[in-house]
């Protein structure tokens, strides 16, 4: 059973008793209606969503509903079409104000729970986080993202794909405040955990290419110091330089697998690594202007 999956059953399983929040719930499961004629209609590719929008709606409204099943690509999808006025204007003029009225955080968790079991989905989350809601209606999922804002949870983001419009996040952490919203905590705490993870390996994965960048970059200073003490040794001895120099260009040679620390501690006095670096960045200036070019490999 996929996660998306998971989560459906448990909000099919766990109905509330509270009429207010019976009505959040169905709120949430028919955002994606819309008018037909006298009737609502929507549309759920989820057997459980079929079942329980029809049951809240039969509880708080007494409505009945024509349900009709369609199998495309191997894949079921359910149409319902209620016949209920009282149901019909209660559920359009809630999603049209979606965004700008505020309820309690009990009423929220269920209107989210709602929109999941109907049009939500969510990744495995050792995969790409992702979690979605997909509206047929533009306005509607606008007014769904103002509801995230209106309610302090974070903002998701939207954009159309085929004939849908779809609210989405693709933040680990953005996804568990959600979850956490939802109270679906056997999910939240796996995305947790993931994150903590994911979290770890990717600091490791940082440091080791931040320790493989400096190595890297400390031998090709390095193959550049010798060779610049190297040229300028061979020009009469290295005549013109003064003694100084002279001592930290042969210690650079003899020691070629030293760290700068390490090489400024072979001076007598021990210099200290700026030092050092100050010393060898004048001999490749002088080897430059004695017309020393670096070999490029």
């Amino acid at each position: 059973m996929s996660h998306t999956q998971k989560i459906r059953q448990d909000i099919a399983d766990n109905i509330p008793k509270q009429e207010s929040l019976r009505r959040a719930m169905l709120t949430g499961m028919l955002l994606d209606s819309h008018p037909e004629g006298e009737a609502l209609s929507v549309i759920f590719s989820s057997e459980a969503a079929c079942a329980t929008v029809q049951k809240l709606a039969r509880i708080l409204f007494g409505a009945s509903a024509e349900a009709s099943e369609r199998v495309i690509a191997g894949r079921k999808s359910y149409t319902l079409s209620f016949h209920s006025h009282k149901l019909a204007d209660t559920i359009e003029k809630r999603k049209r104000g979606l965004g700008e009225c505020e309820i309690s955080l009990e009423e929220v968790q269920y209107i989210l729970r709602g929109a999941f079991l109907a049009i939500g989905r969510i990744n495995d989350p050792m995969a790409e986080a992702h979690m979605e809601f997909a509206f047929s209606d533009e306005d509607v999922a606008r007014a769904f993202c103002d509801f995230f804002d209106q309610n302090s949870l974070p903002s998701p983001g939207c954009s159309a794909r085929r004939n849908k419009y779809v609210v989405y996040f693709k933040s680990n952490d953005k996804i568990c405040d959600v979850l956490s919203a939802m109270k679906v905590e056997s999910i939240l705490f796996e995305y947790i955990n993931t994150g903590i993870f994911k979290g770890i390996g990717n600091s490791e994965h940082r440091a080791t290419n931040c320790i493989s960048g400096n190595i890297n970059r400390a031998v090709v200073a390095g193959s550049r110091h010798r060779a610049a003490c190297e040229y300028l040794l061979g020009i009469d001895d290295g005549a013109m330089l003064d003694s100084g120099m002279r001592t930290t260009a042969l210690l650079r040679l003899n020691n070629p697998t030293m760290s700068l620390t390490e090489l400024a501690e072979l001076h007598v006095p021990p210099l200290t690594k700026s030092g050092i670096n100050h010393r060898l960045k004048k001999i490749i200036e002088l080897a430059e202007k004695l017309g020393f070019k670096e070999t490029v490999n």
